[in-house]
């Protein structure tokens, strides 16, 4: 099934030194952002992806970016949250 994915980046932060090199997007059609590693070369995806548990109910579904602090900013259509490490 389709997903719609809307937002999309590369993971190049410190923050989640197990997701660096990682491609996240959100999806429109179930609200989560999901993210993918990539092959050595980055030209395809080297496995599943795989969906991120947001705390409280969060939705992700219009846009996902790395912010300058490493930490991971997502949005929902009133409200743009923050993913920061446990």
């Amino acid at each position: 099934p389709t997903v719609a994915p809307t937002g999309i980046m590369v993971y190049d932060g410190d923050a989640f030194p197990a997701w660096k090199g990682q491609v996240f997007y959100c999806t429109f059609k179930t609200f989560g952002p999901y993210h993918v590693q990539m092959n050595e070369k980055h030209t395809q995806f080297a496995g599943d992806p795989v969906l991120l548990d947001l705390p409280n109910g969060q939705q992700c579904f219009i846009e996902i970016m790395q912010g300058p602090d490493g930490y991971i900013y997502y949005s929902h259509i009133s409200a743009i949250y923050r993913l920061v490490p446990a």
